[in-house]
């Protein structure tokens, strides 16, 4: 008969030797797919409080605005689309800033309006001044 608490299935003994002292899961690492979710590592700190599909459609936004900054004009097809992506850049910056705000990473907010001035100068000097003419 199965003791209180005992699944009655037979666990295999961890191996002591891939056990760290003091780790609160008894599992080997050896073995993390077999790790509760409780052992699992805690979210890091930039991604805390967003979902992994919103971090990788951040992601994603963001090579797709540094493409449009670089191929159109290396390639000379669609021009129009660099300051359109330096605007779409802008716009995500501002974004990540409020959110570093509300987290008081006044540090990194700091970059991110370098960014943003960045991006800005871009777009204003394609649609104003120096738009690319063939």
């Amino acid at each position: 008969m199965a003791a209180p608490g005992d699944s009655g299935g037979a666990t295999p003994a961890p191996d002591r030797a891939s056990v760290r002292p003091g780790d609160p899961c008894p599992v080997p690492r050896s073995r993390k797919s077999a790790r509760p979710t409780s052992c699992s590592t805690p979210p890091r700190a930039t991604s805390a409080g967003a979902s992994a599909g919103g971090v990788k459609a951040i992601g994603a936004v963001e090579v797709l605005a540094a493409a449009g900054l670089v191929l159109p004009a290396v390639l000379g097809i669609a021009p129009v689309l660099v300051p359109l992506a330096a605007v779409g850049l802008v716009l995500l910056m501002a974004g990540a800033a409020v959110v570093r705000l509300r987290r008081r990473e006044y540090g990194l907010v700091a970059v991110d309006a370098l960014y943003i001035l960045l991006a800005a100068f871009v777009a204003w000097g394609r649609f104003g001044p120096a738009p690319f003419l063939n």
